[in-house]
């Protein structure tokens, strides 16, 4: 939904693309990429609302990350009402810290600093963001997406996994 004064525009993307199983099959095959080319260059305010993802954050020791954010928008903060027209979304973000790899390569596990005192459902596809601090200072880079979690711990695909996805898909469109 996109603000327009008192309303809001509904806007969709012009596909979408799926990882190929084939090629691996680690938790990224999850990734969904919805194709928002055509919208952003006839809405020019659009653009400015996406993440620009050229660099993924640095391989750095695990000292150097600060704090782990991970955003998502639960289904029990929801409120649909088809009468009204009207949909609500309840963000939450959630302050964590890094826990190690997962199952596979593309996979970072984190956990909240308190336990989740809601059902994480609905978080799935929410960003997660780590401050790193190092000899530069302070820096924020997105850590990845969540895939899946519980009260006690959340699983992200890899920023690297992410990216490697978009490229793909880069180089496969056609001109």
């Amino acid at each position: 939904m996109l603000p327009n004064g008192k309303q809001s525009r509904c806007i969709t993307s012009g596909g979408a693309i799926w990882w190929s199983a084939e090629i691996n099959d680690g938790d990224h095959n999850q990734i969904v990429i919805f194709d928002f080319t055509g919208p952003c260059i006839e809405l020019s305010d659009l653009r400015a609302l996406f993440l620009d993802f050229r660099h993924q954050h640095p391989d750095v020791p695990a000292d150097n990350v600060v704090a782990l954010l991970a955003y998502g928008y639960p289904t029990k903060g929801r409120n649909y009402d088809a009468d009204a027209r009207h949909i609500e979304l309840g963000q939450c973000f959630v302050l964590c810290r890094f826990i190690g790899g997962g199952s596979d390569d593309a996979v970072h596990v984190i956990a909240p600093l308190k336990p989740l005192s809601f059902d994480p459902d609905g978080m799935s596809g929410g960003a997660a963001f780590c401050l790193l601090h190092d000899t530069e200072g302070f820096s924020i880079h997105l850590a990845g997406v969540i895939v899946r979690g519980g009260q006690h711990r959340l699983r992200l695909i890899k920023a690297g996994a992410v990216q490697m996805v978009l490229e793909e898909f880069i180089r496969s469109r056609p001109l």
